[in-house]
């Protein structure tokens, strides 16, 4: 293989195990053991934010054709956002096991499934519907010790949302306010795994994160003119 096939073998083997990652982390979900879970799905989610980035650095689109980095990316990702934060969900009490709590999350796993296959689920800049956040979701139900009854509602209600026909920002790829996206992302990101790995972040703080998840949102508002743009079938990686 050529030196531009490594590198892509390289970066693909970095999206798998990212869905390894995420998928290793059902074992401390159902074991009692919900911040090494958690741990291993910010590890998953921190390797999903960088392989694209880097295939589009290293200019490594169309190496190893063999390989569909598209296809790889859909399924790490389907582990890393939804399979992995439900088994979390569910092992840690965030949903409920009895009936309710299942068929919340049938409906977050089945919708998802649909979401992620729709040919046009990612434009150039934006993902379409509720982009499946559910480890997001999740992991903020733990902390703020959200009723169980409320989240079964939100899966409901967010599941719905999938197939919203309304663009969120797809933040590796903005042309505007990429810069400032990345760095608020990363001080939250920073916020966050301290609430996960320490007990003692007060709560106003974890609060307080919200209002990072609260200007992505904004973004779909401030941007929708770009953010509409160009619709365009998913590209393999």
């Amino acid at each position: 293989m050529d030196h531009r096939s490594i590198a892509k073998f390289l970066v693909n083997l970095l999206t798998a195990c990212g869905g390894g990652a995420a998928a290793a982390s059902l074992v401390p979900s159902f074991s009692g053991q919900p911040r090494v879970a958690l741990v291993l799905l910010f590890i998953a989610t921190a390797i999903d934010s960088v392989d694209g980035t880097l295939t589009r650095g290293l200019r490594l689109k169309g190496a190893l054709p063999q390989y569909d980095g598209g296809k790889l990316d859909e399924y790490a990702d389907l582990v890393t956002f939804v399979v992995g934060p439900l088994g979390f969900a569910w092992g840690s009490g965030v949903l409920p096991t009895g009936p309710l709590g299942l068929l919340a999350g049938g409906m977050v796993c089945a919708a998802s499934c649909l979401g992620f296959s729709y040919e046009y689920a990612k434009t150039d800049c934006a993902f379409w519907g509720w982009p499946s956040y559910w480890n997001i979701l999740f992991l903020y139900a733990w902390l703020l010790e959200l009723s169980p009854r409320a989240m079964v509602v939100a899966c409901v209600l967010l599941s719905l949302a999938v197939f919203l026909p309304v663009p969120f920002a797809y933040p590796s790829r903005l042309p505007r306010l990429r810069g400032l996206t990345w760095g608020l992302g990363v001080s939250w990101s920073i916020v966050l795994i301290a609430a996960i790995v320490c007990t003692s972040v007060p709560r106003a703080i974890v609060w307080a994160s919200l209002l990072f998840p609260a200007y992505y949102f904004s973004l779909t508002v401030v941007l929708w003119d770009t953010l509409i743009r160009k619709p365009a079938p998913r590209a393999g990686g």
